[in-house]
């Protein structure tokens, strides 16, 4: 069997691969969007770490990565 093909046959299998699946990527934006704000030396208040840690929302760290590449203060990553 050829890993990564497989498609699991039951819905309680579906159910928590996918939700598995969902919180890595929660974790990898999140870690991603520290990363640019670390490397561009914007500093991240414990408001604003606490907002990102909670937030379990794709497309929110999308728009939080986008407002980051351009953004002067951690303040601006979230207008």
């Amino acid at each position: 069997m050829a890993t990564g093909t497989y498609e699991w046959q039951s819905d309680f299998a579906r159910k928590y691969v996918g939700q598995g699946r969902e919180e890595g990527q929660v974790l990898a934006k999140r870690d991603m969007l520290l990363r640019l704000l670390e490397r561009r030396h914007i500093p991240v208040n414990a408001r604003g770490r606490s907002r990102i840690d909670s937030c379990n929302d794709l497309d929110r760290f999308d728009l939080w990565f986008d407002h980051a590449v351009t953004a002067t203060t951690s303040d601006e990553l979230f207008d």
